[in-house]
């Protein structure tokens, strides 16, 4: 159990988990745990309520009742309490929000930000995995945009198919990808490689060219910057979700 790394998957999970840190799981003690790590995909509602709780007075959330507001509370109130695993070496934090606007969206900063300081002076080797951002939207404020001193960010790609349940109960599902979008082999790129058709995204995007709009979709979406999904989805499955703030599940009524 000395080398076993703990995977948590849920908030839920999570507080069971601190909250039980003086007590014995298998025979192990729960605060001898070494190596965690977490994987949190949660609606983006809960990351907004996270960013006014980071931007706004330690106060802020007191008057949000929704379920959004409570998983914000739920997460802060979890980063310190990461210290009671005295012996934690190793942290990894996978993150994301379960909708289909782009990452970037998200303050990355107001969500990270508590974990790495309650456990940064412990020595604690910590590595974060994010969505790559889209470069028309990045905000250094934001995002992570550098290295940091105290933790590792490593970027990945988003998915980009996304299921939803209409109201007879039945799964369909959406494409709606986040950068890169350009896909190697692709018209007009036929001749780019990989790195180099990134390359050459990432400057379309600053130089202020909507890739989903203008190339991607050839000017089907009727907005810039991506899908209006609200016009597209049955509208009480958008009401339903925003009631729930999260994505519907197969087991939702």
């Amino acid at each position: 159990m000395r080398n076993t790394t703990w995977n948590v998957t849920d908030l839920d999970t999570l507080d069971g988990l601190l909250n039980g840190a003086s007590i014995s799981c298998f025979g192990f003690e729960v605060a001898q745990v070494r190596r965690l790590d977490i994987t949190l995909r949660l609606p983006r509602a809960v990351f907004d309520a996270v960013e006014e709780q980071f931007v706004a007075s330690k106060d802020a959330l007191l008057c949000m009742g929704d379920t959004a507001a409570t998983q914000a509370r739920q997460w802060l109130h979890l980063c310190l309490l990461l210290p009671r695993l005295g012996k934690l070496s190793k942290l990894r934090i996978w993150l994301d929000h379960d909708g289909q606007a782009y990452w970037a969206h998200i303050n990355e900063r107001a969500f990270v930000s508590p974990v790495v300081a309650s456990v940064e002076k412990a020595n604690v080797e910590i590595i974060v995995y994010l969505p790559i951002l889209n470069p028309r939207l990045e905000v250094p404020s934001r995002h992570i945009l550098d290295a940091e001193p105290s933790f590792t960010i490593i970027r990945r790609r988003r998915q980009k198919h996304h299921g939803y349940v209409n109201t007879r109960g039945r799964l369909f599902v959406v494409e709606k990808g986040d950068f890169p979008l350009l896909e190697v082999g692709g018209y007009p790129f036929e001749d780019m490689g990989k790195e180099e058709l990134e390359a050459l995204e990432r400057e379309l995007w600053k130089q202020g060219l909507d890739v989903q709009h203008e190339i991607v979709d050839r000017g089907f979406w009727k907005h810039a910057g991506g899908f209006d999904w609200d016009d597209d989805i049955d509208p009480q499955i958008v009401e339903r979700e925003r009631e729930l703030g999260r994505s519907l599940k197969w087991t939702d009524g």
